[in-house]
């Protein structure tokens, strides 16, 4: 059982994390500064420092809390006893990333800068928490590996690459809608869901 101390002090890192978080959804990462995060919590910019010295700690830290959400998403596809069919398991996977748009919106970020401007130590609990995702993905994969062509390393291997660019071909900019209008190019935009599956079913 957790301390209120423990409780709390979470607590406290997580009124950080949603103050980043309901920005993100209206600016993007380099309009975003620390006085702004301040400015939707309870306590001063300086205190925000007992937490995350960097803005660029605090977007590691919420990629961090959605990476571990998507994967308990993961951890709680199941197939029964029977192996999956393709289809199957494309949707299942595909579904998981159906409300992780901040998750996909930070990997499409320059995530060098992120981790350029991290501590080492909240870099390797990312770089953790990442090592638990591509062996739980895996794991899926190996499950069903009778619809599947390829290794379920491989797969792995594929998937996750797309992962970082598959956000602003689902969310594009307004200003990239108009460039697209000016070019006389009618793109509508498909959701992340559709396109992880689309993508899943050529790489099984």
């Amino acid at each position: 059982m957790r301390t209120k101390s423990a409780e709390y002090e979470e607590n406290r890192l997580n009124e950080i994390l949603n103050a980043c978080d309901a920005l993100y959804a209206q600016k993007g990462f380099h309009d975003i500064t620390l006085k702004d995060i301040s400015e939707k919590t309870s306590f001063s910019r300086p205190s925000i420092y007992n937490y995350f010295q960097t803005k660029e700690e605090i977007f590691l830290g919420l990629l961090l809390r959605e990476l571990k959400a998507w994967i308990s998403s993961l951890k709680e596809i199941s197939f029964g006893e029977t192996k999956s069919a393709k289809e199957e398991l494309a949707s299942k996977i595909a579904s998981t990333l159906s409300n992780r748009t901040t998750f996909l919106k930070i990997l499409a970020t320059n995530i060098y800068e992120i981790e350029e401007n991290s501590r080492l130590e909240r870099l390797a609990q990312y770089k953790t928490a990442y090592k638990e995702a591509f062996s739980v993905f895996t794991n899926i994969i190996e499950e069903s590996a009778s619809c599947t062509k390829e290794s379920p390393e491989a797969v792995t291997r594929l998937f996750f690459p797309f992962l970082s660019g598959v956000y602003p071909y689902a969310f594009p900019t307004q200003k990239q809608k108009d460039a697209m209008t000016a070019a006389e190019f009618e793109y509508v935009p498909p959701t992340v869901e559709t396109l992880a599956k689309e993508f899943l079913l050529r790489v099984l």
